[in-house]
């Protein structure tokens, strides 16, 4: 369990470096969706983010439906909540649909939600963490009294 909470943490913290990174993109570049997404894939800092490389998968072909690739990486992302998806479905949904303003200002509130997401799981592990680390902890001093 502690694993699967800081998984998340990570998970989310790429998330919130992702729609930074998507932010300059649109801003700086003008990048179409499928590009964003080659873009982001090429970086270092998210080759862990499985989210992105479930997304990237199709990117190559040319008849990829980015829409269709976008909702199956969402299922196929097990660490997130329900509340992390909405998220991630809330961009998918509109990236590409408006103009930059619109998907800038997009971004930037989805970005403000997944940071909250994220301090939320920190809190989380920090405190479900030191809860499991106590309980395995005294299963080990009963399973020590028990072997006596």
């Amino acid at each position: 369990m502690s694993a699967g909470l800081k998984m998340r943490m990570l998970q989310l913290e790429n998330l919130v470096n992702m729609l930074t990174e998507m932010e300059i993109l649109i801003r700086f570049r003008a990048l179409r969706t499928g590009e964003i997404i080659k873009e982001l894939s090429a970086q270092e800092s998210f080759r862990n983010f499985i989210f992105l490389n479930i997304l990237n998968d199709c990117t190559d072909e040319p008849d990829c439906d980015i829409s269709e690739q976008w909702q199956y990486a969402l299922k196929r992302t097990v660490f997130f909540s329900d509340s992390d998806k909405r998220i991630l479905l809330s961009v998918g949904e509109q990236i590409g649909s408006t103009d930059i303003e619109g998907q800038l200002s997009m971004l930037s509130l989805n970005k403000n939600l997944a940071r909250r997401n994220l301090d939320e799981a920190e809190r989380d592990f920090r405190i479900k963490g030191r809860m499991l680390r106590t309980v395995w902890g005294l299963c080990g001093i009963a399973a020590g009294i028990i072997i006596i």
